[in-house]
């Protein structure tokens, strides 16, 4: 694996290595994530929103700006050399369909789902080479995904923005850049 061959390497005084990691992640220009342009940008276009797998287990969603937040703080700080390191999380066992329905809450539309499962993603997989990737990954989105960020948290006293505001800011982002229909999953 790349991260452990790095940190051998930083062990071994060749490289200077710090890992930040988040989960899946959304925020202002995240339109390619599973939590962009499916679900924000066709919520606030009146659509339903597409996901894969299960509305109901628990997945980590990283806000944008709280990685970009968290990257910094690792490249700055020499106490996170040699590790790994979560970025903080707020409400890391959210679910994918309780995220739906906060956004949509926050849009003033209906919270509409729809979801894709392993078969309907194997048929479409016979016509888009993207999708049949996508079944690979769709494990993810199955079986729950929680990222504990509490080292972090504990070590650099960074507390992730408050999921609320974090999808105000996001949805606000949306409502000013929905021209970028290319991106928002039509």
């Amino acid at each position: 694996m790349l991260s452990e061959a790095a940190l051998a390497a930083h062990r071994d005084g060749k490289l200077r290595v710090t890992i930040g990691r988040a989960s899946d992640y959304f925020g202002p220009w995240g339109t390619a994530t599973n939590m962009g342009g499916l679900v924000f940008g066709r919520l606030l276009q009146g659509k339903a929103a597409q996901i894969a797998g299960s509305a109901k287990m628990p997945h980590t969603q990283t806000y944008i700006p709280d990685f970009a937040r968290g990257l910094v703080i690792l490249g700055e700080r020499t106490e996170a050399d040699g590790q790994a390191w979560h970025v903080p999380n707020d409400m890391p066992r959210i679910t994918q369909g309780e995220m739906i329905h906060m956004v949509a809450s926050e849009a003033g539309v209906s919270p509409r789902t729809m979801l894709a499962g392993r078969v309907l993603l194997s048929v479409m997989g016979l016509f888009v080479r993207e999708l049949r990737e996508t079944i690979e990954l769709l494990y993810e989105f199955e079986q729950p995904i929680v990222v504990d960020s509490g080292k972090f948290e504990k070590a650099f006293g960074m507390k992730a923005t408050p999921m609320a505001t974090a999808i105000h800011e996001t949805t606000e982002w949306y409502k000013a850049h929905l021209d970028l229909k290319h991106e928002q999953g039509d």
